[in-house]
């Protein structure tokens, strides 16, 4: 039966594409996930379920499939019965959280469940042609489906339980839909999930049910079949004579050693390393293959110039270390923008096998080097995607790999004892001399912790040594400025047309600054993350709208900053700093949730601003005065703008462009 679109309507992988706010006049798809309605805090529910098609299904996205989200009377909502019901919504909204798309009711939303017990047989198709629609419950009473749109229904749930294009499956392969697939990112299905019934008994002949459906005991009423749920994800076929062609290999693919500058290419490698820096996140990929134009990492040069995200090499020798090859040019980094960033963040490890879609190739200095930026036309498309280890290009990668690693070994034991011993040796005296190095440059720290000779003459800022090298910030190319030179900027002084001196509320600018924390605010840690839906912290009006922010969280604290080193015999400077919004995330590298729930979350929160300020936490909820603050200054960039209240503008300032690494 086709599969053909109902006019109005979009596959559930175009929906998942579409702008963020933008409107989906309509969706249909097969629940792979539901979770009963419940409760929000106001007075009304939040039924969340999640829906697939033949299209996301067989394109390999990373998720099962896209959540929906409906708010309203739990009364008024269709009811879904299992795993492979077919629903149908309208006019509905493509949000995001945390990265993760998502649909959301509308007031005027429609919203059809068809349950798949009661879907008949394609070949009974043409029953539901004159305006009758299959047995389904729907929201508003009013709603209708068109012949178009119930045929649809009809060949979807057709597909779905296999009588087509996908193999039978039993009810506890169905059940691995809901269980084990490859959901990414907040899916809010941990409770309360359906599970697929046991397989059913031969049926009486009455059931509109598909003609080839299991046979079991029932446990449904009528002695109607149940529900079917998805069958999981068909493998890829396995390489052979007759198919080694990946459904991953477009027109873009290509291997390392075939890419150029100014090309834009499709890759599948081994991911070597994922790290994230000032400079946004970078990921290191090799596919075993040699290209001339990439970096040579050697194996005694684990401090290779120019990598690990230090163009300029700005981090210390002990940030570069480490690297466990490939050696030679088999290598690229690849920088990441939105939303790539945030999926290989959070879903991708060292080791992994993944597919780098639509990458622009182009010489970073001396080297070829990847840049994966967000689709302008589908900001929310994630190019980045993990593929099984049977698909022929995996194959054929893991092969290179095997040879690759016979050579290293064999040209490793046709190395004579003497050059073994002298390369020891050598790795020995640049081990011993990194280490003294090392101390002699806490020696240096030490010794300038409490003296004048600690600080850059005239500046009040402390030597380099003293700085936290855990925190990097951005425009490493402006020099630092002392926090009383940015408070009493002349740039507040102007004229106005007529000529006469005027002082602004605030100036639009930014500048870097050695600083370090001395307080912040509010006092529990569990409070730095707030809730969108709150009334208390976000003013917004208490209706419908207001439920789209039911689980959005955001970071918003300060803290209270002063000059790294003080100059002697001047009044201490402190200036309080927002810590808000995406700025925060970059620099605690975390996502905000509800940190009372989330416990693991907050204990990664507290690591992170104990590398941020030191002992402060501890300092706070002390009871004896002989502990002392204990921290390091570390760089950041400030700025500044002006927040209207009802007294006018308000100079105000905040973190930014700095990160945590």
């Amino acid at each position: 039966m086709d599969l053909k679109l109902p006019p109005g309507f979009l596959h559930v992988g175009s929906a998942e594409s579409i702008s963020e706010n933008g409107v989906v006049s309509g969706v249909i798809g097969v629940v792979v996930d539901y979770q009963p309605p419940a409760q929000t805090r106001r007075s009304d529910h939040m039924m969340t379920f999640k829906i697939t098609d033949h299209c996301y299904f067989m394109e390999g996205h990373a998720r099962a499939g896209m959540n929906v989200r409906v708010f309203g009377s739990a009364t008024n909502f269709p009811k879904i019965e299992g795993l492979g019901d077919i629903i149908l919504i309208r006019s509905f909204k493509r949000m995001n959280h945390h990265g993760t798309p998502f649909l959301i009711n509308q007031r005027n939303y429609e919203m059809m469940c068809f349950p798949a017990a009661t879907i008949s047989d394609p070949i009974f198709k043409h029953a539901f042609g004159d305006g009758q629609a299959p047995p389904h419950t729907k929201h508003p009473v009013g709603a209708k489906s068109s012949p178009e749109e119930n045929y649809y229904v009809i060949a979807l749930r057709n597909w779905a339980s296999g009588t087509r294009e996908l193999p039978n499956t039993s009810a506890q392969q169905m059940a691995k839909v809901s269980t084990n697939s490859p959901s990414r990112g907040p899916s809010n299905m941990s409770h309360g999930q359906m599970r697929a019934p046991p397989l059913p008994n031969a049926s009486n002949g009455n059931s509109m049910a598909p003609t080839n459906a299991p046979k079991g005991p029932s446990t449904m009423t009528g002695n109607r079949p149940p529900p079917l749920g998805l069958p999981s994800r068909p493998p890829p076929p396995q390489p052979s004579v007759h198919n080694t062609i990946s459904r991953f290999q477009d027109r873009k693919f290509s291997l390392l050693k075939d890419i150029q500058n100014t090309s834009f290419v499709s890759l599948v490698g081994e991911v070597r390393k994922v790290w994230g820096s000032r400079n946004g996140t970078q990921m290191y990929l090799t596919d075993y293959t040699s290209n001339s134009l990439l970096f040579d990492y050697k194996p005694d040069d684990g401090q290779a110039e120019g990598q690990d995200g230090d163009n300029h090499g700005y981090l210390s020798n002990l940030q570069k270390r480490g690297w466990k090859g490939p050696f030679g040019k088999m290598t690229i980094q690849i920088s990441l923008w939105p939303p790539h960033d945030y999926y290989v963040n959070t879903e991708v490890v060292e080791g992994d096998t993944v597919l780098v879609r639509n990458m622009h190739v182009a010489f970073q200095g001396k080297y070829l080097e990847g840049k994966l930026h967000t689709d302008r036309k589908f900001p929310q498309q994630v190019d980045v995607r993990k593929i099984p280890s049977n698909d022929p290009l995996v194959v054929a990668m893991k092969a290179r790999q095997a040879q690759y690693e016979e050579q290293k070994l064999a040209a490793e034991n046709k190395l004579p004892a003497q050059s073994r011993a002298e390369k020891k040796k050598k790795k020995k005296k640049k081990q011993k001399k990194a280490a003294l190095a090392a101390l002699q440059q806490n020696e240096e720290g030490e010794g300038t912790a409490d003296s004048p000779t600690g600080v850059v003459e005239g500046t009040g800022l402390p030597k380099k040594a003293e700085v936290n090298a855990n925190v990097v910030s951005g425009n490493m190319h402006q020099p630092c400025m002392t926090l009383s030179d940015f408070i009493d900027t002349p740039h507040l002084q102007t004229q106005d047309i007529s000529g006469d001196l005027m002082t602004l509320p605030f100036v639009n600018q930014r500048v870097r600054s050695r600083v370090r924390i001395v307080d912040f605010a509010p006092a529990k840690i569990e409070d730095f993350a707030r809730c969108l839906a709150d009334e208390n912290y976000n003013d917004i009006p208490a209706d419908h709208a207001a439920k789209n922010n039911q689980h959005v969280w955001e970071w918003c604290f300060d803290i209270l900053v002063e000059d790294a080193k003080p100059t002697p015999g001047e009044e201490r400077i402190q200036l309080p700093l927002q810590v808000f919004g995406d700025e925060a995330i970059k620099l605690l590298g975390v996502a905000p949730v509800d940190l009372r729930r989330n416990k693991h979350i907050l204990n990664l929160l507290k690591e992170k601003l104990f590398t941020l300020w030191g002992n402060l936490e501890e300092l706070r909820s002390a009871e004896s005065m002989d502990v002392v603050l204990s921290n390091k200054p570390f760089e950041c960039c400030i700025k500044e703008f002006g927040v209207q209240d009802d007294e006018g503008w308000v100079r105000t300032h905040a973190i930014c462009d700095t990160q945590i690494t």
